[in-house]
């Protein structure tokens, strides 16, 4: 089927049926060009089938493999937890951290607090820190920033 963009609502409108219907005998579905893997997710819910996935795309790769890969369901609030508490050390443990703090807990006018954000940022230059060393001080704090690379940093592997 020829179509650009998300296919759940056709899915709830007549597409669901008709996968149900013609996967019946089959051995496989194979979703080409998952995209966001709504076709993909339907399927692995709905049929005792195997279901690939199959995109260009990374993301979409990615994206499909996080809803029909899993075996299990996530207790989000138990991840969430874990994640947060090593990023949290992580970021606390960067000698950064407390004057970046300072800077939003008092800020100053917008135009000095720019200058000692991007003075900071000057100042302490980390090219293993991709949020802080393109954005701080100009679309993030430099605690927000921080913080964005601690979750990058401690990011679940599964």
């Amino acid at each position: 089927m020829k179509y650009m963009g998300s296919k759940r609502a056709m899915l709830q409108n007549g597409l669901g049926k008709l996968l149900v219907a013609e996967s019946e005998g089959k051995t496989r579905v194979v979703d080409l060009f998952c995209g966001g893997a709504s076709v993909a997710w339907y399927a692995a819910q709905k049929l005792p089938i195997p279901v690939h996935a199959i995109d260009l795309q990374n993301y979409a790769v990615v994206m499909a493999r996080s809803v029909i890969g899993r075996a299990q369901k996530v207790n989000h609030s138990v991840t969430w937890k874990a994640w947060k508490e090593r990023a949290v050390e992580i970021r606390c443990e960067d000698h950064a951290w407390k004057y970046s703090l300072s800077l939003d807990t008092r800020p100053p006018n917008t135009a000095t607090w720019r200058k000692r954000a991007l003075q900071l940022v000057e100042e302490t230059e980390r090219p293993a820190l991709p949020i802080w060393t393109a954005y701080a001080g100009h679309y993030f704090s430099p605690s927000q920033s921080l913080t964005l690379d601690a979750l990058l940093k401690s990011l679940p592997s599964k």
